[in-house]
């Protein structure tokens, strides 16, 4: 039985399931980005994307300067910041922590384990 006070347990879990979590969010991402829109002519959301950079990619609007720029590394850090806008809610008390759970295996047990894993990655039984 699994034991959620013991980092060993936990350990597995996230070797187990993050990968697999990952993958299906992945799937839906593509997914979503090519399904059809009814109300655009049932154009997906990468086609309308692509349509709107054609359009703008040779007009000198501020829109297009930005999306065609280079963006250097200290702006690409605040991208989405909006030091004029209005300070978000202290929500720490609504946070979640998930803690880091250090590796207990050694390096032959981790091989052994990562070598399981993918032998299975295809496998829907958990």
């Amino acid at each position: 039985m699994l034991n959620a006070d013991n980092d060993l347990h936990l350990f597995y879990l996230h070797m187990v399931f993050i990968p697999r979590i990952n993958k299906h969010l992945k799937s839906w991402q593509e997914a979503w980005v090519k399904h059809p829109l009814r109300t655009e002519h049932n154009l997906s959301p990468e086609q309308l994307w692509t349509i709107g950079l054609q359009r703008i990619a040779m007009t000198s609007s501020h829109i297009a300067k930005e999306v065609f720029e280079d963006i250097h590394e200290e702006e690409g850090q605040d991208f989405g910041v909006d030091r004029g806008g209005p300070v978000p809610h202290d929500c720490t008390d609504r946070a979640i922590t998930v803690p880091e759970i250090p590796n207990p295996l050694t390096r032959v047990d981790m091989l052994e384990l990562q070598a399981t894993l993918l032998h299975e990655e295809s496998s829907m039984q958990y």
